[in-house]
Formats: structure tokens, sequence, C-alpha cells
């Protein structure tokens, strides 16, 4: 059996930063004064995992102290919850990674891939800080809640549920390139363009953008703001989805029923030979060649911070095969298709070690037989796209999104799973 598998080499590990402003901790246990424990885990949700300082594996357990160096994963459908102290409170999405980093009064929380919602209730001393930051990106805050995404290494979301935000995109000299002020209820999408334009655009944003993960702490909360900020933006989605009339159109002009199967034909002419990319963040990520006939092929790759006894990483890892059926063309710049089938090139749970890396052989995330998929073409509107698609594309796209209102390049979008792949 071929034991090598070529790695993901275009896995991006994603930094974005949002700087927040918080309390010093107080020192726990062992640790001196420069490694008190600035933060604790206070709870966690699925498969967490943890590594010291030094990339050694740390049991997940009821506030556990997280000290200077260490690191913390969600991996699929789990959480974790941070602590800053009893009125701040941190929540790591599904599949994200996070740093932790301190210096005497300063801490930070670097998010390294993912999405984190934040909730600082109180006043700053001036003396303190705690960012949520990377390293040409961030956001000040100062007692106020709301959610981060990081979408890839150059761009990043910030959106909030209370108070004001200064978002601000900086050069690695340290050297403003964007900044612009946003409130509750709004979105700022920060792009870093080190060969072009980099931009801060802000929007408003409706109830179906809040995740569910945020949602469910924001909807606990006793402050006042934030509930009327939610029923405002409930009621407003409601009238919009149960408009009081419809108007009255012409029977002859009424669109074809979504019930009418289309005649089955094949994809695009022009699929291949550019990679599709799936990166979800978290050092996870697949690649796969699309062709005409609905055949795929490719590699997936999750890096873990899972040590042992001659290993300091391990790679969840595999080259699979597989193939689409059902193609169907949906309107000018959509397909429809069910992934009939998936396999992989080596057996399932094979194991090896390799240069201090523990590789093992595993499933696909965002493949899976029978799940149902859409691809869309360039020329696709992104104002009709699911966000994922677009949470998925590429850096450079962004701006495209802005300027042509088109998807810019084939997305690929797992409907059962939410995931979006993008051509590469």
């Amino acid at each position: 059996m071929e034991r090598k598998i070529k790695s993901f080499c275009r896995i991006t590990v994603l930094l974005l930063s949002v700087s927040i402003a918080a309390r010093t901790l107080s020192a726990c246990g062992s640790h001196s004064e420069n490694t008190a424990a600035a933060m604790h885990l206070t709870k966690t949700e699925g498969v967490v995992q943890v590594a010291d300082q030094d990339g050694a594996a740390v049991e997940p357990m009821e506030s556990l102290g997280l000290y200077d160096g260490y690191q913390v994963a969600t991996k699929t459908e789990s959480y974790a919850w941070i602590s800053l102290d009893r009125d701040r409170l941190a929540k790591m999405d599904t599949d994200s990674h996070v740093g932790i980093q301190k210096d005497d009064k300063h801490l930070e929380i670097l998010v390294r891939s993912g999405g984190l919602y934040f909730h600082v209730t109180d006043p700053l001393e001036e003396d303190e800080t705690m960012n949520i930051r990377t390293s040409n990106m961030m956001a000040g805050i100062r007692g106020t809640c709301g959610w981060i995404q990081a979408a890839d290494q150059n761009h990043m979301q910030v959106s909030l549920l209370e108070g004001s935000v200064v978002c601000t995109v900086f050069d690695l000299a340290g050297r403003i390139l964007a900044s612009e002020t946003i409130s509750a209820g709004e979105t700022a999408d920060m792009v870093y363009d080190k060969d072009g334009e980099s931009s801060v655009r802000t929007r408003s944003f409706t109830f179906s953008d809040i995740p569910p993960y945020v949602l469910t702490e924001a909807e606990q909360t006793d402050v006042p703001a934030i509930r009327d900020l939610l029923h405002a933006l409930e009621q407003t989605a409601e009238e919009t989805a149960w408009p009081e009339s419809i108007p009255e159109t012409d029977e002859a002009s009424e669109p074809e029923s979504p019930e009418t199967p289309a005649a089955e034909v094949s994809l695009p002419t022009d699929i291949g030979p550019d990679l599709f990319v799936f990166n979800p963040g978290g050092g996870t990520g697949a690649n796969l060649a699309l062709n005409q006939d609905g055949s795929i092929g490719g590699e997936y790759t999750s890096i873990s911070v899972e040590s042992g006894d001659g290993y300091q990483t391990t790679i969840y890892t595999c080259s699979f095969e597989g193939q689409f059926e059902d193609i169907r063309q949906v309107n000018d710049y959509t397909w429809s298709m069910t992934l009939k089938s998936v396999s992989l090139q080596n057996e399932l749970g094979t194991s090896w070690i390799e240069d201090g890396t523990r590789y093992v052989i595993s499933e696909p995330l965002g493949l899976a037989a029978g799940d149902s998929f859409f691809l869309y073409a360039p020329d696709a509107p992104v104002e009709e796209l699911p966000e994922d698609v677009l949470i998925s594309g590429r850096a450079e796209l962004w701006n495209l999104y802005q300027e042509t209102g088109l998807l810019s390049c084939y997305g690929l979008y797992n409907a059962a799973q939410e995931r979006g792949f993008y051509q590469y």
C-alpha cells in the first residue's frame, strides 16, 4: 500500500483579527506572574483539542487555564466557551482554531480560522487590553457584543449586536490602509490586498445572517439593547417572508413550476482542469478535479494538534474518487446533481508515523455519497447564492463580488452539508 499521501498544499491557515480591550485576569496555579492564566476553557461540546506552548496535547476540562502559547481547536459540530472573567465570554464556532497570547496586562486571542462570538459587558481600564486579532486586520472594541468570521487570511467580517467598533486594515509596517466605524446591526467586510486596494466596506445584516451558534448565546442575554435588536430583525424577516398582499399576476406570465424536471445534461464544457477547493479553516481542506462527465478525484487533509509517542502533530488525510449523477441544468448559471459514490484509495483508519507526524486515513469532509450539490457558473448573481459559497471564495474575488455582483468563478455547493467549494 502506498503510505505517502500528498498533503493538500493549498490549505490556507486563516489569520484575521478583532481587537477587544479587556480586564487583566489573576494568576492561577503554579504559573508565574508572566504566565498567569489569562483565560479559562469553561465548557466544551463535541471534539475540542487543546495544546500547550510546546504543542503537547492538554486534556480539555472545566475551568482549564489557558496560558501564553496555548492553542484551542474545535472540530466539526463542536464548540468551545472561553471565559475572560465572569462578565466576559467568547464562544468558538465549529471548525475554528485560536491561539492564546499574554504579556502582563495585554491578552490576545489569535483567530487562526473560523468564527468567534464575543460579549464584553464592563467598561475597561486604560492599561488593560485583550486583542482578538491577526497580522494585518483589527477591530478595536470596548464593552460590546458581536461576532467575527475569518473567511481567509485576507478577508474578515466583523458584525455587532451592541456598541460600536473601529475596524482597521493595516500593512505589515503598521500603516493604516483603510478604517471605518460600525455600530450595532452592521457588518464590516475587511479586505487586505498587499498588491491592490485594501478596504473596509460596511452594510446592515439581517436576522438570517446571524450564525446559529451566535444566536443561541445572544438570545440568552439580559441586555435590553441586544434583545431589542434581535426582536426588530426578526420582525423585519417575518414581514419580508409573509407580505400582507401578493400582487396579482397574469397566468400566462407565471414561471414554470419547480416540480417540472429539467432534461438531464452534462456539465459545462469549460469545467476543468482547474481544481475546486474546500477551505473551512482550522487546517482543514480538500481539493478536487471535476470533469464534464461528473467524475471527480482529489485529496483531503485536516491538521490536528493531537500528539503522542513519536509524533507532535496528526494529519487526517486521504486520496479519493467519486461520481456525480442525475446532472440537470436548473437555469443559465446553475446545475444540480447528486454525489452517487465516493471511494478512498487507501483503507479507512490506516495510520503511520513519518518525520514526527502521524498520518491517519479518513473520510473527506464535505463529500458524502447521496448528498445533493449545485454547480454555479462564474456569471451567477451573488445575491442569489448561498452564503457558504461566498465565504469559501478566494480573497481576490471579494472585490469582484462588490464590483460586478457575479461569482466570477465556478462554485460547487453541497446543499446537504451547507459547504462550499470554489474553483482555484
